[in-house]
């Protein structure tokens, strides 16, 4: 015996966590947003499908799936393997996240390190007012110790928290703190080359994208590859514009069409303007061009006429008479 209910599967809900809907969706990008709600449904039904019923379902190309994954993957929406997306809980991650196994200690007894507790002490007066919590005394502490950073660059991080009004948001932090490891930032000149690179890649793709005419900015998943010819291939938008007016001889515009032609470049080890026009005259078929027709000579009165030179002879001839005359 089991019980069941007799609505109809129609009239179903699936319910969606409260803090995906006031702290991670306004983040993402509107096709992101829908990928997900759809990849809830398929999960709540048990439904099995492969990429190209993603793409077909949602009338999305190859780029936007792989953008909207990517960006989803980064918000820890989801674990994506070969053959399988996992939709994470986000109720459960925001629970471990706020839960710590150990107990939370005084300030003085976070760091005997003095540069480290002149930097926590800092950080306490300018955003806390003096009131920060034991918490992010411990977790201040585990960061310095975690990702080894110099007490400049932690301070640094809390600013930033703060000028998108992140304080309050432990994981906003926590990301941050993620990213700058994985860039390999440990003091303070490190910070400042790894935010002239994001500013100058940042820059760069705000070029692409009105070049482009895209009307909106670039995805996650367009800024990594606008990352990889900046920072991995070396190319500036000189080279890059390049690959972008081939959109003018192609109906294929995508950031993976453009991603083949610079690959492409950079495997050839071609560097400059000049290279790449060089290896393009001797590799691909030239742009034809249809010159405008010109006369074989004669003032501009006499170009494109359709009368005859004999015939102009004559014309000549009777207005000089008539002026006479």
């Amino acid at each position: 015996m089991k019980a069941s209910q007799s609505t109809s599967s129609f009239f179903n809900q699936i319910s969606v966590p409260e803090t995906f809907l006031s702290s991670i969706m306004p983040r993402l990008a509107g096709d992101s947003v829908k990928l997900y709600m759809y990849l809830l449904y398929l999960s709540d039904k048990g439904i099995s499908f492969t990429q190209r019923d993603l793409m077909g379902s949602l009338s999305f190309t190859q780029d936007q799936l792989s953008g909207c994954l990517l960006e989803l993957e980064t918000a820890d929406l989801i674990v994506k393997s070969r053959d399988t997306i996992t939709i994470n809980n986000i109720s459960e991650m925001r629970l471990h996240s706020l839960y710590r196994p150990m107990e939370s200690v005084s300030p003085d007894q976070v760091s005997k390190h003095p540069a480290r507790m002149a930097a926590i002490d800092t950080i306490n007066k300018l955003h806390f007012k003096g009131f920060m919590s034991t918490t992010w005394y411990t977790t201040i502490d585990q960061w310095f110790t975690l990702y080894d950073f110099d007490p400049e660059v932690m301070v640094m991080l809390f600013n930033q928290c703060s000028k998108y009004n992140k304080l309050t948001n432990a994981n906003y932090a926590a990301k941050i703190a993620e990213n700058w490891h994985a860039n390999r930032i440990r003091t303070i000149s490190d910070l400042e080359e790894f935010e002239n690179r994001f500013s100058a890649q940042r820059l760069l793709g705000d070029k692409i994208a009105s070049a482009l005419k895209l009307g909106r900015q670039l995805t996650d998943f367009e800024s990594a590859l606008v990352a990889k010819w900046h920072t991995t291939y070396g190319y500036d938008y000189s080279v890059i514009e390049i690959a972008l007016s081939r959109s003018l001889r192609s109906t294929r515009l995508s950031f993976g069409f453009f991603d083949k032609i610079l690959t492409e470049w950079f495997n050839a080890g071609l560097k400059t303007p000049e290279q790449i026009r060089e290896y393009e005259a001797k590799t691909k078929q030239p742009v034809p061009s249809y010159p405008s027709r010109k006369s074989p000579g004669g003032n501009f009165a006499d170009r494109d006429s359709g009368i005859k030179e004999s015939d102009q002879d004559v014309i000549k001839s009777l207005i000089r008479k008539d002026k006479q005359s």
